[in-house]
């Protein structure tokens, strides 16, 4: 600190000397602040602000660093997150010739899960026959994929799909589950089942005609009713009354024996 030029009363009969002082200047301090980040996921970074500010208001550069918390895993990185997730977002300002550091502020990165919902097909069968239900037998019914994700496939079934399944009033459900596909960590998926309808099946009878003479024994007719599956039998069997007196001539018929036009 310079000091020269004295001004004052007599100073003609003074020889003055001028010796400098000290000013020192001290580091500023700075201010940091990371606000949170909560958005839902969609395929893009989610970088946290990071303010740095220094003396008179002059803004500074500031370095984010990412980590994954809870059980997120991710980082160290300085690359901002993009996957569903928890994260710490910390930024750092290592101070320089006129402010103080390091520096360091803390906050979150939170990155919600995408909701969908895929629903199970339906199907209607006839009783008797087997229902293959396919991995890709599902549809899209809510919610949306971001591009490049989505699912390929997933497991479903129904108790209704075997021959053996009976009718039943409302059907039988289509499960769907444990989706397999692209990007799935990211999204919340809800699975919704389908009806598989089992329908009664139709059957065929055939009555064989009968043509015998008479022997004095009973003439049987078969009836056969063919079932697709189970344990019925598939015959019945109906007998029909052999009548003589029918094909004797007059006179001979049997006493007690009907005249015909009775």
């Amino acid at each position: 600190v310079t000091i020269a030029d004295a001004v004052g009363t007599g100073l003609a009969n003074y020889t003055v000397t001028y010796l400098p002082g000290t000013l020192t200047v001290t580091k500023a301090t700075v201010t940091i602040d990371v606000p949170p980040v909560d958005e839902p996921y969609d395929g893009t970074p989610k970088a946290a602000a990071c303010t740095v500010v220094g003396a008179n208001s002059t803004s500074l550069p500031g370095i984010i660093t990412y980590t994954g918390t809870g059980a997120t895993t991710y980082g160290p990185s300085t690359v901002a997150p993009t996957a569903a997730g928890t994260y710490a977002s910390v930024c750092s300002f290592p101070g320089d010739d006129n402010h103080d550091g390091p520096v360091t502020d803390e906050s979150t990165v939170i990155i919600r899960k995408r909701g969908v919902t895929v629903t199970a097909a339906s199907f209607s069968k006839v009783y008797g026959t087997v229902q293959a239900i396919a991995g890709t037998d599902f549809t899209l019914t809510a919610g949306t994929f971001v591009a490049g994700d989505g699912i390929t496939t997933a497991t479903g079934g129904s108790t209704g799909a075997p021959a053996n399944a009976v009718v039943v009033v409302g059907g039988y459900p289509v499960t769907i589950a444990d989706a397999v596909g692209t990007g799935l960590a990211n999204y919340t998926v809800t699975y919704v089942p389908g009806t598989l309808t089992v329908t009664k099946a139709a059957v065929t009878i055939d009555v064989p005609p009968v043509d015998e003479p008479y022997d004095g024994t009973p003439k049987a007719t078969t009836g056969s009713v063919p079932k697709p599956i189970g344990p019925i039998p598939r015959t019945a069997t109906r007998t029909r009354r052999a009548r003589p007196w029918r094909s004797a001539p007059r006179g001979t018929r049997p006493r007690g024996a009907p005249t015909r036009g009775r």
